[in-house]
């Protein structure tokens, strides 16, 4: 666990920021990074998505349309910050 947040950046390091683009280094990079597979964070992942409290954080803000200048967006800010 201690090495992945390293080992995962890396392939951003060659691929975005370098100057020089290595292909192999890049492709060694993700190839580590995806040798485990993400099954267990996919899962991770549905189990929080599943939470009650999470499911409410993202409902919030409530969803509302910008553009027909109803009051909507104001009522709705109000309700999130009350």
């Amino acid at each position: 666990m201690s090495g992945i947040g390293p080992m995962m950046g890396q392939p951003n390091v060659f691929y975005r920021y370098a100057p020089d683009k290595t292909p192999y280094a890049i492709e060694r990079y993700q190839r580590e990074t995806r040798r485990e597979g993400l099954d267990a964070i996919e899962r991770w992942m549905d189990l929080i998505g599943a939470r009650p409290a999470v499911q409410r954080g993202r409902a919030v803000p409530p969803p509302t349309d910008l553009g027909t200048g109803d009051g909507k967006t104001v009522e709705g800010a109000r309700k999130f910050l009350a």
